[in-house]
């Protein structure tokens, strides 16, 4: 593991699997974030696939954030904070092919059918959403976060 920083942004890399996680934003004063799908750092190409928790929390002034889809984990409160998660509409929140949470308050007996083709649910993406009944996880989901569904007092399926 080795932590870099590339135009503002501090990857920790995974030399065993040529991956990259994004950690933190180092000194980013832009309201745009572009996070590319892979970086090159000693002549090594590694593919940028996760996003710490809290790694853009930080940045208020942030208004737009574009993910690749090389992005197959997001962590808790990745996006907290920012300019771009405020504006986003209430309920599921996905990205790309990744279930990060649900914002605003859920509505009395909710039940949730995941779409086909999500691979992660990310953790504490229905933290307390005690109004949360049922929900329907598609095989094509093969990670689930630490305390997806911490607090889900109304969940039983």
């Amino acid at each position: 593991m080795a932590l870099i920083d590339i135009d503002g942004i501090n990857y920790v890399l995974d030399i065993k699997t040529n991956s990259a996680e994004i950690w933190r934003l180092a000194k980013y004063d832009k309201d745009i974030i572009d996070i590319p799908p892979y970086i090159l750092y000693d002549s090594v190409k590694y593919r940028v696939t996760k996003i710490a928790s809290s790694a853009f929390a930080s940045l208020s002034n942030v208004r737009f954030i574009k993910i690749p889809d090389t992005i197959v984990n997001i962590g808790r409160n990745a996006f907290t904070g920012t300019e771009w998660y405020r504006n986003l509409p209430d309920g599921i929140v996905y990205i790309n092919n990744v279930l990060y949470r649900y914002k605003g308050n859920m509505p009395t007996n909710t039940s949730i059918i995941i779409p086909q083709g999500i691979i992660s649910i990310s953790p504490n993406a229905f933290e307390d959403c005690d109004n949360l009944t049922s929900v329907i996880i598609p095989k094509t989901v093969s990670y689930i976060g630490c305390g997806a569904f911490n607090g889900c007092t109304s969940l039983k399926n």
